[in-house]
């Protein structure tokens, strides 16, 4: 399943159009110039913020998983609570792969633009 995604990936990256690239590196020097911030400030900042965020949101799902768990085991037979318990673990785990998932496509796409 995973190869057939990043399979995918390299499909999107052999369409790219390098025209674009120019065009986009010259928007980001005219934004970036007035306002003395340089390229080599913006990338680690956008970085740090990219990473807080990741940090924010594993920490949201940990709480998530510990918080299914805890209904789960204090069910006490109960299926209504055991089965809103499991749809709440369920939904976190999909959620983490969602998010690890559009990291990995960010992180390939800013790839392409900082080569």
């Amino acid at each position: 399943m995973l190869g057939i995604l990043l399979g995918g990936l390299n499909l999107a990256q052999a369409g790219f159009d390098s025209g674009k690239f120019g065009e986009i590196q010259g928007n980001l020097d005219k934004t970036l110039t007035p306002s003395g911030v340089t390229k080599t400030e913006a990338l680690p900042l956008l970085a740090t913020i990219i990473q807080a965020l990741l940090v924010f949101v594993g920490m949201v799902f940990f709480i998530l998983i510990i918080y299914g768990g805890i209904m789960w085991m204090t069910a006490m037979g109960n299926e209504d609570k055991v089965k809103k318990s499991r749809a709440l673990i369920i939904a976190s785990v999909i959620g983490l792969a969602l998010i690890i998932l559009a990291y990995l496509i960010a992180s390939a796409i800013a790839g392409w633009f900082t080569t």
